[in-house]
């Protein structure tokens, strides 16, 4: 993982919480699926968790490994139609405007505002994160570049 500073490590952190489905999690508690299982992914996962813990909230790993992410899709999807979807959950990018033409995605413009995205972003990452105008993703990235 490339070295990130304490402040963009929490608004991330906290970013993570906000980027929910409609339905919201319990009192600090996080479910966050993703497929951040191997190697360097893992480890970066476990540093957001910590992250999270400092800020108070509770990580609830939901790690589904394989397929590059396509097991992880099918469960994401088996659990929103069975109206259980978790807090949080890893989609890639071109994939976020359909989650949220659906109506499952959170409108998380407060948290971006509070943290300046609109200057930090490059256009083309916040535009994706974006729809109709408004963030419903967190822009997170494990890997290194």
């Amino acid at each position: 993982m490339t070295k990130i500073n304490h402040r963009t490590l929490s608004a991330i952190a906290t970013a993570c919480l906000s980027f929910a489905f409609a339905q919201t999690a319990s009192a600090g508690e996080v479910e966050v699926l993703h497929y951040w299982t191997s190697g360097g992914e893992a480890k970066a996962a476990v540093t957001l968790k910590n992250q999270m813990t400092k800020l108070g909230h509770t990580w609830k790993d939901f790690a589904v490994a394989g397929g590059g992410g396509e097991s992880a899709m099918t469960v994401l999807k088996s659990r929103v139609v069975s109206g259980n979807p978790p807090a949080a959950a890893q989609i890639k990018g071109p994939s976020i405007q359909e989650w949220a033409g659906e109506g499952v995605l959170a409108n998380i413009d407060d948290v971006a505002k509070a943290n300046n995205w609109d200057a930090l972003l490059p256009k083309v990452v916040a535009d994706a994160m974006k729809y109709k105008g408004n963030y419903v993703a967190v822009p997170v990235n494990v890997h290194r570049v």
